[in-house]
C-alpha cells in the first residue's frame, strides 16, 4: 500500500501582543508626563528673596486687621480702633511664628514676579508677617540643661536692617495672569493653607463678582469649584447669591454674614424667596418692634383644627410665599402658629 505521506501546510501564525501596558502607551504618557513637568517648571520657580524685595497684596481675601507697624513694633496700642480683634490676630500670628522659628516655611508663598527683584505678594500674607515677627521679636535662647528653645523677646527698636539682609522662599510666578486670574490664585493659595470663614470667602466673592462684571463677563460655577472648594450644587446656591447682591434686602443680610451676626442659611434662605417673601422674611428676623405697652393686642382664640388654619393660609396667599407656607408642617402646633404669625404680616403687607 503506496502510503504517501501528505505535505502539511505550515499553520499560520498570529502574533499575539505581550500582555500588559505596551510600549507605544508608555511612551505617550512619558511625553504628557514631560510636557506637563516642563509647562510647571515654565510657569512657576522656587526664588529665595530678600524680605524687603516683598510688596504686600492690599485686596487680600482674608480680613486681616493686621499691618506691618504692628509686627514692627509686636503688639497692638491700647489706643488702636480695632485692639481687640487686631491682638486676636497677633495671638495667632504669633503661634505660626514659633512654628517658622523652628520649621520654617513650609509652603512658600505664592508672588507675581516684578521687573528687577522685587515681587507681588499674592497670597500667603500671614505667613510673611509671621516670619517678619520671627527674625524681630522670636530668639533662640539655652537653658540651664544647654538646650536650645524659642523665646518670644519683644522688641520696641526692631534692627529694620535684618529685612534686607533675611531671605524666604517664595514661589514666584513666571507668566504674568490677568487681574481676575491673579486673584482666584491668591483665593486658591489662601483655601489651601487656612480655612476662610464664610464671611472672608463671600467678602472675596462679591468683591470678584463686581470686578468681573465691570469687564463684561460674569463667574461661571466652574470658577467657584475651583476657587472655593465647594461642590457643584453649593457653587449655583453662591452663584444666587451673586445674582440677588444688589437687592435692599439680600445686600443687608450679606453684610450682616460678613459681620458673622446672620448664618449663611439664612442669607440662602431669602436669597431663594421672591420680593414679598423677602420683605416678611426680613421682617421677621430683624424689623423694628414696637414696644409691648404701646400695643393694641386682640385675641384671635384658640383652634384646635389646624388644617383649616392650612386651608386658610393657603387660599389667601400665591406664587412663593405660598410654597413656602405649604413647606410648613402645620400638624405641629408649634409650626402651624409660626406660620400663622408670619401669614398675618404677610397679610399686613399686602393689604395694610
Amino acid at each position: 500500500m503506496n502510503t504517501e505521506s501528505k505535505t502539511k501546510r505550515p499553520g499560520v501564525l498570529i502574533k499575539r501582543k505581550p500582555l500588559g501596558v505596551q510600549s507605544g502607551t508608555i511612551n505617550r504618557v512619558a511625553e504628557k508626563i514631560a510636557a506637563a513637568e516642563s509647562a510647571t517648571l515654565q510657569e512657576y520657580e522656587l526664588r529665595q528673596i530678600t524680605v524687603s524685595d516683598i510688596e504686600l497684596w492690599d485686596e487680600q481675601p482674608r480680613k486681616f486687621h493686621l499691618n506691618l507697624e504692628d509686627i514692627y513694633r509686636g503688639k497692638i496700642l491700647e489706643s488702636d480702633d480695632n485692639y481687640k480683634v487686631k491682638s486676636e490676630q497677633l495671638e495667632e500670628l504669633i503661634g505660626l511664628s514659633m512654628s517658622i522659628k523652628e520649621f520654617g516655611i513650609l509652603n512658600p508663598p505664592l508672588a507675581l514676579a516684578l521687573p528687577g527683584k522685587k515681587v507681588q505678594l499674592l497670597g500667603g500674607q500671614r505667613r510673611v508677617m509671621a516670619f517678619i515677627f520671627s527674625i524681630f521679636h522670636i530668639r533662640t535662647v539655652e537653658n540651664e540643661n544647654q538646650e536650645g528653645y524659642n523665646e518670644i523677646i519683644v522688641n520696641p527698636e526692631p534692627d529694620m536692617s535684618l529685612l534686607y539682609i533675611e531671605r524666604i522662599e517664595v514661589k514666584v510666578i513666571l507668566r504674568r495672569p490677568d487681574e481676575l486670574t491673579k486673584e482666584r490664585m491668591a483665593m486658591i493659595d489662601n483655601m489651601q493653607r487656612v480655612d476662610l470663614t464664610i464671611g472672608d470667602k463671600l467678602r472675596w466673592l462679591i468683591s470678584f463678582a463686581d470686578r468681573r462684571e465691570s469687564l463684561g463677563k460674569k463667574i461661571k460655577w466652574r470658577d467657584l469649584i475651583d476657587t472655593l472648594g465647594v461642590s457643584r450644587s453649593q457653587a449655583y446656591e453662591w452663584l444666587a447669591i451673586v445674582d440677588s447682591r444688589k437687592d435692599a434686602y439680600v445686600m443687608e443680610v450679606i453684610k450682616k454674614v460678613i459681620s458673622n451676626l446672620v448664618s449663611f442659611s439664612k442669607l440662602l434662605e431669602i436669597v431663594k424667596a421672591d420680593q414679598e417673601l423677602r420683605k416678611l422674611l426680613h421682617d421677621k428676623w430683624f424689623g423694628d418692634r414696637p414696644a409691648p405697652d404701646k400695643i393694641s393686642r386682640v385675641s384671635l382664640g384658640k383652634t384646635d383644627n389646624l388644617k383649616a388654619l392650612r386651608t386658610l393660609v393657603l387660599t389667601n396667599s400665591e406664587g412663593e410665599v405660598k410654597d413656602h407656607f405649604e413647606s410648613i408642617n402645620w400638624d405641629n402646633p408649634k409650626n402651624a402658629k409660626k406660620g400663622f404669625e408670619e401669614f398675618l404680616i404677610y397679610w399686613e403687607r399686602k393689604h395694610g
